[in-house]
């Protein structure tokens, strides 16, 4: 979550409130890295491959 200063001390600079900024899940997908989206990407691919390969292990049981 992010801060936001509600109020700023002038004389000194300084916030005297904080509160949190509610991002939606768009705006949070749109803040990530590319170091964060090569990895949910691959994180993806790799659950994609293993559905794949047990789908692939039971049609090659079924047919024995």
């Amino acid at each position: 979550m992010a801060k936001v200063c509600d109020f700023v001390d002038e004389v000194s600079n300084q916030c005297l409130q904080w509160s949190e900024l509610k991002l939606s899940w768009l705006d949070e997908l749109n803040n990530l890295t590319q170091a964060q989206a090569n990895e949910i990407l691959i994180q993806v691919v790799g659950f994609w491959l293993l559905c794949w390969a047990y789908k692939a292990l039971l049609i090659f049981i079924d047919y024995k």
